[in-house]
């Protein structure tokens, strides 16, 4: 999870070790989505504590850098995903997650910040 530290800016990662540690945590996802594959849950057929813990841990990571052309390619992961955070006790404390559409790049200190029209 150090990518995020450089999405949001709190530590400064390279471009290149950033789009490496994404592609490091993606290969990641796809073993996991490989495990979903004609699965309701992580284990069996009733939400556990693994389900709830991991799809917390995995907010961030949605809502940042799986975009929806890399969603497609987890289908399985996908759906677990949303199905365990619509689950009213996850939304009650974590809210709705939004995905994001277009990954989030590494944060860049000399970029030049546009005003608000």
């Amino acid at each position: 999870m150090t990518a995020f530290y450089g999405v949001f800016g709190h530590k400064e990662i390279p471009q290149n070790n950033f789009a490496d540690i994404v592609k490091e945590m993606k290969s990641k996802m796809k073993v996991l989505n490989d495990h979903l594959n004609g699965k309701y849950y992580l284990v069996g057929d009733n939400v556990t504590i693994a389900d709830i813990m991991l799809a917390v841990y995995l907010i961030v990571p949605f809502q940042t850098v799986f975009d929806g052309g890399y969603r497609k390619a987890i289908p399985h992961l996908t759906e677990w995903f949303e199905r365990v955070t619509s689950l009213p006790s996850v939304v009650k404390y974590c809210g709705y997650v939004k995905m994001t559409d277009k990954p989030f790049k590494a944060f860049d200190p000399k970029a030049k910040v546009e005003p608000i029209k």
